[in-house]
């Protein structure tokens, strides 16, 4: 099975074998990037191909084709080295999906499951959906009972689940490569989001304990002062605080805060300053970028013009908003 690869990013495509081939080598495909499938329909002019990079110990995946029914019981579960969750969202396409019950799925709604059950789902026709691959163990740092998100369908109606869809819709393994944040501070998001649905999901009428809000506003000042750390991720700042981190995302979360945004906010905050002090003349927009936690300097020059309305350059020597 041949797999084109850069750096980061894995491609896998039954365009690069003869029609005749493609169902084998599909069914291939998802042995090693997903779970094993059999695959028990599909048209003529069957095509499907699947982008993978790593996110962190998650496998991130974008996923597109044609029409095809795929099915996993008994003897595909066997196949299985390790059991996994997956959280799906559809960007493109309709399909429906028999796992704990049968479910429709279309644009802009997701679903999770468990490799350890029978599933079987059908694709009605041309598809583009974003599927994440989660290990059980990262699974239970973020989620005390897995099974309450399992074969549940994620619409826009609930507010949490709204969000966690649009966060996996907007995830490519092209975004990742290009991203300004390390992969592990995306991976929380997308752990932080979990629990918020399944709490949401779990038990929507019981009344939350009110948030310690002196802890929050420590929460955040910690980001801040230890932003210009390059690797700074939520685990850190929740080990500082001794806290866990789904306590450090459920505060941030009930000040419609993210690690993420803070995080960000905090180190063009920081950039802001050092480019319009004095005492910072001597070091070039990307040493002040690096300084201020961006690793990268197009990364650093792409947000700060996003949020500050000009580049770094032009915001150092006064042409702010030109």
């Amino acid at each position: 099975m041949s797999v084109v690869t850069n750096t980061v990013v894995q491609t896998w495509s039954t365009g690069c074998v003869p029609p005749a081939q493609r169902a084998a080598y599909y069914q291939d495909t998802c042995l090693t990037a997903m779970i094993p499938f059999a695959l028990v329909r599909h048209d003529e002019e069957f095509n499907a191909s699947i982008e993978a990079v790593d996110l962190g110990g998650i496998s991130l995946m974008r996923c597109s084709g044609t029409a095809h029914t795929v099915r996993s019981d008994a003897p595909q579960i066997g196949q299985q080295s390790e059991a996994c969750f997956n959280v799906v969202a559809s960007r493109r396409g309709s399909w429906h999906l028999t796992h704990r019950g049968t479910q429709a799925l279309g644009r802009d709604v997701g679903t999770f499951t468990d490799s350890r059950l029978n599933m079987q789902l059908e694709i009605l026709g041309d598809y583009d959906f974003v599927n994440l691959k989660l290990p059980t163990a990262w699974t239970r740092q973020w989620l005390v009972d897995p099974t309450v998100l399992v074969g549940r369908r994620f619409t826009q109606e609930s507010p949490w689940a709204r969000a966690l869809t649009s966060f996996i819709i907007a995830l490519t393994p092209e975004s990742i490569v290009a991203a300004p944040l390390p992969t592990r501070v995306v991976a929380d998001q997308l752990g932080a989001l979990l629990a918020l649905v399944a709490d949401e999901l779990a038990a929507p009428a019981a009344p939350h304990k009110k948030l310690d809000v002196a802890l929050s506003r420590r929460i955040e000042d910690t980001i801040r002062q230890r932003c210009g750390e390059l690797s700074l991720c939520a685990e850190s700042v929740a080990g500082t605080l001794n806290i866990s981190q789904r306590t450090l995302h459920r505060h941030l979360a009930s000040r419609s805060l993210t690690f993420g945004g803070v995080l960000q906010s905090a180190r063009i905050s920081v950039a802001a300053g050092m480019l319009a002090s004095p005492r910072f003349r001597r070091f070039s927009t990307s040493e002040i970028g690096l300084r201020s936690g961006f690793a990268n300097p197009s990364h650093f020059a792409r947000v700060f013009a996003r949020v500050m309305g000009c580049p770094p350059l032009k915001f150092r020597h006064g042409q702010r908003g030109t």
